[in-house]
């Protein structure tokens, strides 16, 4: 149980479903660091400058940064020529750094977190990002959109939307892609965002064409009572890293008071059959010890129903941050994103 000494040690609910490779990472590096809910709220938390686990950041190409009309966005160009009609082009949206900085400690400078629409940047991620411009052989376009609270929704559907607007329009000629090879994506709430992104793609008149959908451990239901009732709202209640107390602590900075949490650009799940039906094939990934696991595989289903083309994989005794540590002993976080960066070159045709 929690103590002062271990502040977000692992319930004992959990401890025998997790696998012990990550037991040991967490007790290093997790439990002995509270949660932002701890603190009062400063910008400040999201100054970061190491993140455990995570991998190594590769080079490539060329990384540049534009501006849009409230954030930028970073992109990230691979090695080589090419092809004649342009690169193919991905939008990825963060989920967030998995450290923040806390000012209030002397032994322990950072925590480990998901960003939550509230942490992390345009920093957050850039390992998966130069992973995926590598391997799958496309431009990555990476959005720093605005942060809650001081931008609270809508805001970063604003910028992340935008964000794919302006590659649409502007990414042949300032970007050297094929706008007619794009694919989106994200993890955690950057995997709401791209599903909300999708939507509204595919609502525009023309729509905006998009080849594949890719969710990572998605937040796609912030109702109170879910679409349906969730089996691992219950029985990952307690899970590391993402528990009920800090989803709802993200929540609550994210959505202002009033907020009609069923609207589909909060949570996509209620999107009409009809408009679900307009989306292009989607590759959804879940963790067994993830609070948000059911309504992943429940966003699956709704999409099979309407018709959508789906795959998706759940990755066993793994938590909700199965991403964030490729660089340590998990094999699980190196095949998942292995497995991003093969449904991405394969959407594309690159793989």
């Amino acid at each position: 149980m929690a103590s002062p000494d271990q502040p977000r040690a692992i319930h004992p609910d959990v401890i025998s479903r997790l696998d012990q490779d990550y037991i040991d990472f967490h007790n290093a590096n997790i439990a002995p660091t509270p949660g932002p809910y701890a603190f009062p709220w400063d910008p400040q938390l999201r100054k970061t400058d190491w993140i455990p686990g995570g991998s190594e950041v590769l080079e490539v190409g060329s990384v540049k940064e534009y501006d849009l009309t409230n954030c930028k966005v970073r992109v990230f160009t691979p090695d080589g020529s090419a092809p004649e009609a342009g690169w193919p082009v991905y939008v990825w949206y963060h989920g967030g750094e998995c450290s923040f900085a806390f000012p209030t400690r002397k032994t322990h400078r950072l925590s480990c977190c998901p960003g939550g629409w509230t942490l992390g940047g345009i920093d957050a991620e850039t390992n998966v990002s130069t992973r995926i411009c590598k391997g799958a052989r496309c431009v990555v376009v990476h959005p720093d959109y605005r942060l809650a609270p001081e931008h609270p929704h809508p805001a970063a559907v604003e910028d992340s939307f935008e964000a794919l607007q302006w590659v649409h329009s502007q990414g042949r000629e300032l970007l050297n892609v094929d706008v007619s090879t794009m694919a989106i994506g994200g993890s955690s709430a950057g995997a709401n965002l791209a599903a909300i992104v999708s939507l509204k793609a595919v609502e525009m008149d023309p729509p905006i064409r998009l080849e594949h959908v890719h969710l990572l451990v998605p937040a796609l239901d912030n109702s109170e009572d879910g679409i349906e009732p969730y089996a691992s709202r219950t029985e990952n209640i307690n899970a590391p890293w993402l528990n009920a107390e800090l989803i709802g602590w993200f929540r609550d900075k994210y959505l202002p008071e009033g907020t009609d949490r069923t609207q589909w650009d909060v949570s996509p799940i209620y999107a009409p059959e009809a408009l679900l039906a307009k989306l292009p094939p989607h590759w959804i990934a879940v963790t067994e010890l993830d609070i948000l696991r059911d309504e992943g595989l429940a966003y699956a289903e709704r999409l099979k129903k309407a018709g959508v083309e789906v795959t998706h994989k759940m990755y066993p005794k793994a938590v909700h941050h199965l991403m964030d540590m490729d660089g340590t002993v998990l094999s699980q976080s190196r095949e998942l994103v292995l497995d991003t960066t093969v449904n991405i070159g394969m959407a594309f045709g690159t793989l």
